[in-house]
């Protein structure tokens, strides 16, 4: 019996002080269709700057670009960082993915090609919405990223790929996407 009560109180004690140091966020700041970040050491929610990327998609080749070599946000490779997404639904299995760009000095692209055989480098995460109401996604990378540029874009990879839909509008994104670099 008292390692049952001892269990209890432990079990208590351990609720009640992760209460009292959870980060409680406010997401009223963020319009729909929208995502925002919150970067390990910082636990403010930062809204991210979406940007006019030129985007196609197609069977045989799909390609997402940005003009530039500079991108804004830039988080240190030993950050972890949450993604929240607001008004992007789930329908469609989270609508979203983290793409690995190239870098060649004037833009920052990633494309697939059927016929080279190049694809999209997609990086899987874990969406657990957190708010049904106002549509709020969590999203968390599954492994830590490699120093690099990433897109975060509301298109699905599928296969290397932008998950084509038969339905018109297939090659439109939902949202302009954002760009963040991680680095050493």
């Amino acid at each position: 019996m008292k390692i049952i009560q001892l269990l209890a109180f432990i079990m208590s004690f351990t609720s009640a002080f992760a209460q009292s140091h959870a980060t409680t966020l406010d997401f009223s700041s963020m319009p729909q269709n929208s995502m925002a970040i919150v970067i390990d050491g910082n636990e403010k929610l930062q809204l991210l700057k979406t940007e006019n990327a030129w985007f196609s998609a197609g069977e045989n080749l799909s390609k997402i670009s940005i003009k530039g070599s500079e991108t804004t946000l830039k988080i240190a490779k030993e950050k972890p960082f949450t993604i929240y997404t607001k008004g992007i639904s789930k329908s469609e299995g989270m609508p979203f993915s983290i793409v690995k760009l190239t870098n060649n000095g004037k833009k920052r692209f990633a494309s697939y090609n059927v016929v080279s055989g190049k694809k999209l480098s997609a990086f899987a995460f874990t969406a657990k919405q957190i708010n049904a109401k106002e549509m709020i996604y969590k999203i968390t990378p599954n492994n830590a990223l490699d120093a690099g540029e990433y897109c975060l874009v509301f298109k699905r990879v599928f296969k290397g790929n932008f998950y084509l839909k038969t339905i018109p509008g297939a090659g439109r994104l939902k949202n302009n996407p954002c760009f963040i670099e991680i680095v050493e």
